[in-house]
């Protein structure tokens, strides 16, 4: 209070203050100079009836009256003459605040003017410096702290307070980062820190333990003699910003997957089918054609079933993109399962869907049971490697060995598929897993079921790649590998 004091009482403007029954608690200096009064001749009396003139007393006395009965400080500029003792009128401006405690009682008004003709005035400033800037300071949201060149808290606002459910008092002289990072040191990447090194404002995001975004600045603070005394941080609250722009863009993401899926489904489908329904109706044109001749009945099996295998051909395109939304859209629970059983029910299947090949499929298991991590979607990995070891294969005899090992040390399974068919050329053995691939060659039957292959054993956190049979020649056949992570026995 001295401190404040002898800033009133040097101070080149008048100062005033008022209880609330208008009496003159204070008046420094320089208003008792501009009054001719003596301070006895002041302090007790009513400001308004003893310095105004009557014609602007009732008027004043009312403005006076909600200055103190509002809750709200009161920071217009206004302007009005006051009387000197030998009745003399001097123009002032004035702006004026109530003063309050911590429970908001009224303790007084605090009045400042100064002379319409003065052109220094420095003073009046002193307000905003000492109780206007607190008052703004106190009531935003953002957190604002005073602190020296160590991180020492000098000063702090409500809104920092309270964000520890403190009072600003209890902040004073503790450091920032054990305040809210409970840390011993300073922050990485503070702010703060990084502004008293550089000299410059400075500005990052940063999260604290409990979860929450801030949006912090530093800036250097210096004296008269423009030297670093401290830095003031401000630190603002964007946790909720934060989540809702990663919700955001989440779901922006999942929008441009979804839309990306659904385009990409509808061409490959499109693509596929119209082959499909090409195929069938170039069998039905040939049934004309024939249907007159000598031939009709030699060729009918033939031609019906092509049409079957089409047929069979469409229902695998819509159950593989039936699955293949489903494996993209949710997450799928895995179990403990023996794939042997899967494996011999592909290994039937296959033989019945190309009933008129010649198919000799040979297993080398070097244990009765292989346990892994998956589901149902298993038994599609080997019909799909298995159909492309068919489909592709211009041999008359389609001959493949599947060989199963597991790794003591790893615990991985190690499935291998070695067909005789045309094989894959290098440049293409990373792309065939690929939907970019897929897409440019559906036709060729490669893509969509080996797509499908790809995304299961992502699913299962195993991998699958493909080599020669030959390593010198790849036109004698493929090799596809799936390594699969195994079921540790229980002890």
């Amino acid at each position: 209070m001295g401190v404040i004091k002898k800033n009133f009482d040097s101070a080149d403007v008048l100062i005033l203050l008022l209880d609330e029954n208008m009496k003159i608690l204070y008046l420094n200096p320089y208003g008792l100079n501009l009054l001719n009064r003596e301070s006895e001749e002041v302090i007790g009396q009513n400001y308004f009836d003893l310095c105004l003139p009557d014609r602007l007393r009732i008027r004043m006395k009312n403005i006076f009256q909600n200055l103190v009965s509002n809750d709200q400080p009161e920071l217009e500029l206004y302007e009005n003459p006051i009387l000197t003792k030998n009745n003399e009128e001097r123009l002032l401006t004035w702006r004026n605040t109530t003063l309050r405690d911590n429970e908001n009682n009224f303790i007084s008004v605090l009045s400042i003017g100064y002379l319409k003709t003065q052109k220094n005035h420095k003073g009046l400033f002193f307000l905003e410096n000492v109780r206007d800037k607190t008052l703004i300071l106190d009531n935003i949201q953002e957190h604002i702290i005073f602190q020296d060149v160590n991180h020492k808290i000098i000063w702090a606002n409500k809104a920092a307070a309270d964000s520890l459910n403190l009072k600003s008092e209890e902040l004073i002289g503790k450091k920032c980062y054990c305040l809210w990072a409970e840390r011993e040191e300073v922050c990485e990447g503070c702010p703060v820190e990084e502004s008293l090194e550089k000299n410059k404002p400075v500005s990052h995001q940063m999260s604290t333990p409990d979860g929450r975004y801030w949006l912090v600045k530093g800036v250097t603070v210096k004296d008269d003699a423009d030297h670093i005394v401290g830095a003031v941080e401000t630190t603002l609250d964007i946790t909720t910003e934060k989540i809702a722009r990663h919700n955001l863009e989440s779901s922006e993401k999942r929008y441009r997957e979804a839309y990306n899926r659904a385009e990409f489904y509808k061409d490959l489908f499109a693509h596929d089918i119209n082959n499909i329904l090409q195929n069938i109706k170039s069998a039905n044109e040939f049934i004309q054609l024939l249907k007159d001749s000598d031939e009709f009945y030699e060729k009918m099996d033939s031609i019906t079933q092509t049409i079957s295998q089409q047929i069979d051909r469409g229902a695998k395109l819509v159950n593989n993109i039936r699955k293949l939304s489903q494996l993209e859209e949710k997450e799928l629970w895995l179990n403990e399962i023996d794939i042997l059983p899967y494996l011999n029910e592909a290994i039937l299947s296959i033989k019945e869907i190309f009933h008129n090949k010649k198919i000799t499929i040979k297993t080398d298991i070097s244990t009765e049971r292989v346990v892994i991590l998956a589901n149902e979607f298993i038994i599609d990995i080997f019909e799909n490697i298995l159909i492309n070891a068919v489909k592709h294969n211009k041999n008359e005899k389609v001959e493949v060995l599947i060989n199963i090992k597991k790794d003591a040390l790893s615990n991985n399974i190690r499935l291998e598929f070695i067909d005789n068919a045309i094989g894959i050329r290098d440049e293409k053995k990373d792309q065939i897993f690929k939907k970019q691939y897929i897409k440019k060659n559906s036709g060729t039957g490669l893509g969509l079921g080996l797509s499908l292959v790809k995304k299961i054993i992502d699913i299962y956190d195993g991998r699958i790649w493909v080599e020669n049979k030959d390593p010198k020649n790849f036109k004698k056949g493929s090799k596809f590998i799936v390594l699969l992570p195994g079921v540790k026995k229980s002890n």
